[in-house]
C-alpha cells in the first residue's frame, strides 16, 4: 500500500474476443465474426464493455493502473474510435497512471499504417 492510501494493481486486460475466423489450434475465449459483417467489432460489444467499465469502477476505485492491455481475439479490430471511447471510459472510471503503457494485439491483417498511427495518437504505445 503506498502512502496514500492505494494500492498499485497493475494493469487492466480488456478482452476483445471476435476475429475474422476462429483458428483450429486456438483455445482463447474468442469467436469469429458472422459471415457478410464487416471486420470490426460491433457496437454492441463495445457498449457492454464500457457498462462493465463503469459499473466495476467502485470496487477498483482505490487502486492506480499502469497498464491496459487489449488481448483477445483480435483486438485490432476495434476501430479508432472504439479505442478511443474505451480508453475515455478507463480514464474517467480508474486511477490510469501518467505514462501508462497501453498495448493492443494486432494481426497484420488487421491493421494498417493509417490504424497504427491513429492507436498511437490515443495513447496506445506498445503493439504486440
Amino acid at each position: 500500500m503506498s502512502e496514500c492510501g492505494q494500492v498499485s494493481a497493475g494493469g487492466i486486460y480488456v478482452h476483445i474476443p471476435f476475429c475474422e475466423s476462429k483458428c483450429g489450434y486456438c483455445a482463447f475465449n474468442s469467436r469469429p465474426l458472422p459471415e457478410g459483417v464487416p471486420a470490426r467489432v460491433p457496437a454492441e460489444y463495445v457498449s457492454a464493455l464500457l457498462l462493465d467499465i463503469e459499473r466495476e469502477a467502485a470496487r477498483w476505485r482505490p487502486n492506480r493502473f499502469g497498464s491496459v492491455y487489449f488481448g483477445g481475439g483480435t483486438p485490432s479490430l476495434l476501430s479508432p474510435r472504439q479505442v478511443e471511447s474505451i480508453m475515455k471510459s478507463l480514464s474517467r472510471h480508474y486511477r490510469i497512471e501518467e505514462g501508462v503503457e497501453v498495448t493492443i494485439e494486432c494481426n497484420p491483417g488487421s491493421i494498417d499504417s493509417d490504424r497504427a498511427l491513429a492507436y498511437r495518437d490515443l495513447g496506445v504505445n506498445r503493439i504486440s
